[in-house]
């Protein structure tokens, strides 16, 4: 595990984490690294296995589904490390240090922390609602096999749950420039390296993309994957609903500020700060703040849209020819 200095203290939602199976890199004593390494797939063992004996009281599909969705994540998870997500959550001297930044990073914290407290009460208040009319069945007759889907439910959310962790941060950092661009825009003093401390910011966050770039992409298409097959539907659409909000919240922050750099540059009067300035829109234009789930096909909430609707005709079509 990292010790550098990070944003926010995400060491409590990691270690959550590990508890449901997924790996961490825990580099302390030879115990503590044996444990990170062997309890991984003993939990996951365990749990696919207590799913399977709980076939009886669900459709045989629905748990091929939800084991390959929770292998999924585990297999990222002991692959990485969660690894990118120290390195993305390290501190980035000149975007993270900017005025109202440990403000902006601590409600982003106690987000976090609700946004974890709701994946545990929901799935838990799912249970007891979906026993609430036969509490016989659910707590005498088979109270193992609905623990244990219970206990999937929160595992496979806490897998989804670095889609949230990446995308909060990235639209903090994103709002911090813009709010920094903001203030000194109207500033009638700047300096003369002003327009270079916005080229290294915005540089500094394209290249922290990298960091996080082929493990979400893995997470994104498992999601979807789910989408189309109309199989556990209602798990990963909150989770990606909330991911393309807020890659559409990124495209318009990226959108004012391109527009706020070309009006500052029609208005300036000092040569060398225009040429540095149309530098600066020559990046932005290059490298444009947008998470790509395929190829050349960016993440927003009009595809998400898209996605269920065609989802949902083509069930109405397959239930239509049955019928």
């Amino acid at each position: 595990m990292f010790e550098e200095s990070l944003v926010c203290n995400i060491k409590y939602i990691m270690f959550i984490r590990f508890l449901t199976g997924f790996r961490q890199n825990y580099n302390s004593s030879m115990l503590y690294r044996l444990i990170s390494i062997l309890y991984p797939p003993i939990f996951s063992i365990f749990l696919i296995t207590s799913i399977y004996c709980s076939f009886y009281i669900t459709n045989i599909l629905y748990i091929n589904c939800a084991v390959l969705d929770y292998t999924m994540f585990v297999l990222i998870a002991f692959y990485t490390k969660d690894e990118y997500i120290y390195k993305f959550y390290r501190f980035m001297y000149g975007v993270d240090n900017l005025p109202g930044a440990k403000k902006m990073f601590n409600r982003m914290y106690f987000f976090l922390k609700c946004y974890m407290a709701y994946i545990f009460c929901i799935r838990l208040v799912l249970v007891f609602l979906f026993c609430f009319n036969d509490y016989t069945w659910c707590f005498v007759n088979y109270p193992f096999a609905y623990s244990v889907n219970a206990i999937n439910w929160i595992t496979t959310d806490l897998g989804r749950f670095p889609i949230i962790l990446v995308f909060s941060l990235f639209y903090c950092r994103t709002k911090l420039i813009r709010m920094t661009v903001d203030i000194e825009s109207k500033a009638a003093i700047r300096d003369k390296y002003y327009v270079k401390k916005y080229i290294n910011m915005y540089e500094s966050l394209v290249n922290s993309l990298d960091i996080i770039n082929k493990p979400i992409k893995v997470m994104g298409l498992a999601n979807w994957s789910y989408v189309f097959i109309i199989v556990n539907i209602t798990d990963p659409i909150v989770m990606m609903m909330g991911a393309a909000i807020v890659a559409d919240l990124i495209s318009d922050e990226y959108n004012y500020l391109r527009t706020k750099f070309i009006e500052i540059r029609i208005h300036c009067n000092n040569e060398r700060h225009r040429s540095e300035f149309k530098q600066l829109q020559i990046l932005l234009e290059n490298y444009p703040l947008r998470f790509c789930i395929l190829p050349n096909i960016p993440l927003t909430f009009s595809l998400f849209l898209c996605s269920i609707s065609f989802a949902i005709i083509n069930v109405i079509a397959v239930l239509q020819i049955e019928s």
